[in-house]
């Protein structure tokens, strides 16, 4: 069973990843608490209630956005961080720039000026996205949260999915976000039956864990064991992908993605919040069953051929600290042994694999502005 280095993940997350998703870590593996991450999210905040200053890294404009506002919403839903005063205001904020019809546009025009992934263009019109709208109503679904927004922004969903015909592999995302949490189980579960199998008689996906390019796998479809699209996929297929998932680990011990890099800035961000995120889908599907890292007295031995009496000393050192902490001894511990560590690499080892693996994202394959 592979399986990834936990440790690896943890040093690069502490030395590159933003506070937000380091405190996600703590949050998720280390026992730490709600209150950082809900502080964390807090400082995207803008006075209209929405989200900004590039917590989605694809677009580093200060001013509020949808896809913000569904990262803001994701990040305390996992993290068990509710806020219902900080739910409230991203509707409400929601509610002030809807489009016509209800929901959320995919790109709000205040971007304009500051630096975007070429793919964030408003769209003529100011319609309702499928990818936003159905995002962010699955994960106020998913705890219960009422607002007249949501009331419209789901009767949006229920309309378009009924006339979905040819979505794009985006759009299915929103798609299953809604309809794995919207309380109507009945009729989510009828809604599935006819657009479920559009992910596979429209070539959405690439069951193939090899396949190059931009491209979305079943795990990005179906990432968790109760997720509804899991169902599309046999077993042989998902653990072939968990495999590529857990060998696409870098050596610098976190993961990237394989849509482009538009960024430094967005890329350092992608890869922290990525990193963090695949962890806890293997560990979801049962690839990674967590010891208790709480304490620095749980010797670190899974790399220590060279420069071991210094990982030894400063575990001993920090007995009883967080995961951060120890996370953070091991970004030192990496930068001091760097040259012995690679030397300790036989020239004919296989390299983890590169190829970037992807979570789902706001660049939608529609848009005239997308990379190829």
């Amino acid at each position: 069973m592979n399986a990834p280095d936990f440790d690896a993940a943890a040093a690069f997350v502490a030395a590159n990843a933003r506070v937000l998703d380091q405190r996600r870590l703590e949050r998720l593996f280390g026992g730490g608490g709600a209150g950082p991450v809900r502080d964390a999210v807090a400082a995207y905040r803008n006075d209209d209630g929405g989200f900004g200053h590039a917590l989605e890294p694809d677009c580093r404009a200060p001013g509020s956005q949808p896809a913000a506002a569904e990262m803001a919403l994701r990040i305390m839903n996992e993290a068990d961080a509710w806020d219902g005063a900080m739910v409230k205001g991203a509707c409400d904020w929601l509610a002030s720039v809807a489009p016509a019809e209800g929901g959320a546009a995919f790109v709000e025009p205040t971007l304009a000026g500051w630096p975007h992934a070429p793919w964030w263009v408003p769209e003529e019109g100011h319609p309702a996205s499928l990818i936003a709208t159905g995002l962010i109503t699955g994960t106020l679904h998913a705890r219960g949260a009422s607002h007249p927004w949501l009331d419209r922004a789901t009767e949006v969903m229920w309309t378009r999915i009924g006339a979905l015909t040819e979505p794009g592999g985006y759009e299915m995302f929103g798609v299953l976000g809604f309809l794995q949490h919207v309380p109507d189980r009945d009729r989510a579960r009828a809604a599935f039956g006819r657009t479920g199998p559009l992910i596979l008689e429209r070539n959405l996906v690439a069951l193939d864990p090899e396949a190059p390019g931009e491209v979305h796998t079943p795990l990005d479809f179906a990432p968790e064991p109760d997720s509804l699209a899991r169902s599309l996929f046999d077993d042989a297929t998902i653990k072939a992908h968990l495999d590529h998932l857990a060998q696409a680990q870098r050596d610098d011990g976190g993961w990237t993605f394989n849509w482009p890099a538009w960024s430094p800035a967005a890329e350092r961000d992608w890869r922290g919040f990525l990193t963090v995120d695949n962890l806890r889908i293997l560990r979801a599907n049962g690839r990674w069953l967590p010891t208790s890292r709480t304490a620095a007295d749980q010797r670190h031995t899974s790399r220590n051929t060279n420069g071991g009496g210094l990982v030894d000393y400063a575990a001993r050192k920090v007995s009883r600290a967080s995961l951060y902490t120890v996370a953070s001894v091991w970004a030192m511990t990496l930068a001091v042994r760097g040259t012995a560590r690679e030397s300790a690499v036989s020239p004919t080892s296989s390299p983890r694999s590169i190829r970037r693996i992807k979570r789902p994202s706001w660049k939608t394959s529609n848009c005239p502005a997308a990379i190829a």
